[in-house]
This record gives C-alpha cells, structure tokens and sequence, in this order.
C-alpha cells in the first residue's frame, strides 16, 4: 500500500469511517434486542432479532479486522466474512420460512441448514490455513495475473459458495412469497391487514444487504465502505420497523396438496351427512354444487361481509375448503377473491343506478358494497367495466340524457 492510501484509509477511520461502522453496528443490536425486548413477540420475531444481532457480531468483526488487524486493508476479502455473511442469510431463509410455511420450519429443517453452513466453514478455514497467503494481498492485480495461486482459488471459492447461497435464499423467498399470495387469493375476499406487500419490501431489504456485503468484499475502497454502512444503517431501520409492526400473516388452512381425492370426498360426506342426512351437498353432481353457491350468493349475500373468507363460505354450503376452492377454479375460472369481489361490483353498480343521478361515490356506498378500502374498489370496478366509477356514473348520466 502507497503512502497515499495508506494515508486516505487513515483519514477514513479516524472520521467519517468510524461513524459509518459504529451507527449500523449498534442499530443492528438495538433492533435485536428490542425485538426480544417486546414480551408479545412472535416466533418468526425471534428469527429477526437472531439475524440482526449476529448482523452485529458480523459487522464488529469486521470493524477490528479493517481498523486493528489488517496489513493490507486493500483485501477484496477477509477470512472469515463470507462465513459470517452465510449465517446471517440463514436466518434471513429461517425469518421468511417462519411468516410463510411455519410448519416446515421444525428442529430438523433448521439443523440441516446449520450443519452445512458449519461444514462449509470448516472446510474454508481448512483450505484457509494450509493453502492460504497472509503475506500477500488478494488484489484485482493478484486474482487477473495468477488465478492459479492457492490464495486466489480459496477466497473466490469462498466467494462462490456465497454468491450460491445467497442466491438460494433469495429464490426461494421469492417462491414463498408468491406462493402465499396466490394462496390469499384462494382463500380470501380480502387483502387489507393482510396483504404481503410489506414482506416484498423485506425481501427487497434483505437483497440490498446481500448486494452491498458483496460489493464491499469484492472491492474495499472507501466509497464501498461509505456506501455499505449508510446502506446497512437505512436497511436496518426499515427492516426493524416492518418486522415490529408485523401483522399475522394467514397461513394455509385448507388439506394438503396431495391429499387424495378420495379423501377429500370422505371429509364432505362425513360433514354434509351430520348437518343435512337428506340433502348432503355431496351427494349432488358438479353443477348441482356450483348452482348451490351461486343461489346461496344471491339470496344471502355474504359478499356484502369484507371479511368473507373460504372457510366461511364452506362451513355454510357444509362442505370443506378444499373441495369448494377446486369448484370455484374449475367451475367459474376464477379465484376466490375474483369470484367475491365480482358479486361485490355488481352490487355496488346496482346501488350507483339506484341512488341520485349523477351522485358521485360515497365512502358509506363503497361499504356497502363489502369493500374495506377505496383503493381495491376502483381497481376492481375498473377492472370489472372498463371504466373508473366516476366516467361510469358520467356515461350513465349522459344515456339518461340521451334518452
């Protein structure tokens, strides 16, 4: 290292880079704690404090290595900082699998995943100890000029079986995540309160991490250094903030996927036989069953109940979920949510004929269509006519005109 840098890389840790390292390290342990802090936490909270303090272990490692122990502080990687990142992205899988599939989280699921980051480890430090240089730095220069130095194959192999994991948990986070959604929509007329939009806003969090932890180990400069610990620091705060507020996060109620059909069959029969023996819903062919919804639809209205779920609609045809989401996709070509909320339009356009010409849409009418919020009733009538409630109620005003 030239005199220069050497001087620069002084500047930055006796200043701005003290501060830059020292903020993100007590906002990740801050969090940590006052996650654990709250005696109302929740199971997947755990996992998020878990995360955000070894975040901080991490990040304080790394601190000393670059201020107190490095030779050369120009090392596009450290010894033991892909390791820490891999642990730290672990609890990021254990966080999203504890919202979102909770039941798959057991003691086994978690130990897998624990013993191969371990012996991951074991091997890096392994390779590290006997194949390693600490007498040279690991440069851009090194890595271009001899790729076949044993300390250039093990760091970046260490670097490969980051990116790879990284990779994995940002893949199936993102499978679960839309996964979920697809099963709101199955199950639920509704997405206010419990929407997973928030958990998108996390999962986009968790990635801007992992972008900025490679970024900075694949280049310690300065500006690399600046840009993670404002980067660690805003992240921090917003990933505390959504995981604190969390709301329940509805999971999959209905029988498993490869549940037999048979099976399914016995539970309806079993069900329908105690509430109606002589006209079991059961015993009715498809279309009968899809005549049964559409007249319990239109006569009792329970679209007009925002928060009409599948389970309510089959406990009242006595029929499970299972079965009756199947209907409804095979029968209407539709989800749930489609299914409800179409009964919900046509509901609010029969009130919007029925009301004051050219009267504009109330919050009392948007109610009493079934809808929770004004938003999700405009794109839904939008989507079901073609026109926003206001160009609709101007086109009916105009025929009457016209008339």
């Amino acid at each position: 290292m030239n005199m220069h840098n050497a001087t620069l890389f002084n500047d930055y840790y006796h200043d701005l880079g003290v501060y830059l390292y020292v903020i993100p390290i007590i906002s990740a342990f801050w969090a940590g704690f006052a996650l654990l802090a709250n005696k109302q936490h929740s199971r997947s909270q755990k996992y998020l404090a878990a995360y955000l303090i070894a975040l901080g272990f991490g990040m304080i490692f790394s601190f000393c290595y670059d201020r107190y122990t490095a030779e050369y502080k120009t090392e596009i990687l450290r010894v033991l900082n892909p390791l820490v990142s891999i642990f730290c992205s672990m609890f990021v899988l254990f966080y999203m699998t504890s919202l979102m599939q909770p039941k798959i989280l057991t003691r086994k699921y978690i130990l897998s995943f624990l013993t191969g980051a371990a012996l991951f480890s074991a091997l890096f430090v392994v390779l590290e100890v006997f194949f390693g240089d600490t007498t040279h730095t690991v440069s851009w220069e090194m890595i271009a000029e001899e790729t076949t130095h044993p300390a250039v194959i093990v760091r970046l192999l260490a670097l490969a079986g980051l990116v790879f994991f990284e990779l994995y948990i940002a893949i199936r986070s993102l499978t679960m995540y839309f996964r979920h959604k697809k099963f709101i929509r199955e199950a639920y007329s509704y997405e206010e309160d419990i929407n997973l939009n928030w958990i998108g806003w996390c999962i986009a969090l968790f990635a801007v991490f992992g972008v900025s932890d490679l970024l900075w180990m694949s280049h310690s400069s300065i500006l690399a250094k600046i840009m993670f610990g404002v980067l660690c620091t805003i992240s921090i705060a917003a990933i505390f903030w959504l995981g604190f507020r969390q709301e329940e996060v509805p999971t999959e109620e209905c029988l498993p996927e490869n549940t037999a059909e048979k099976e399914i069959e016995e539970t309806t029969k079993e069900l329908h036989s105690k509430v109606q023996p002589d006209e079991s819903v059961y015993r009715y062919p498809m279309d009968r069953m899809k005549h049964a919804l559409k007249e319990y639809f239109e006569q009792e209205r329970p679209y007009l109940d925002p928060e009409l779920s599948l389970g309510d609609v089959a406990q009242a045809l006595h029929t499970n979920k299972t079965y009756l989401s199947q209907l409804i996709n095979g029968e209407f070509q539709m989800n749930f949510y489609t299914f409800v909320n179409q009964y919900r339009i046509q509901h609010a356009i029969d009130l919007i004929r029925s009301q004051q010409e050219g009267k504009p849409v109330t919050a009392q009418l948007i109610t009493d269509s079934g809808f929770k919020s004004r938003s999700v009733f405009y794109k839904q009538f939008r989507e079901s006519t073609g026109y926003s409630p206001s160009d609709y109620i101007k086109q009916l005003k105009e025929t009457s005109e016209s008339q």
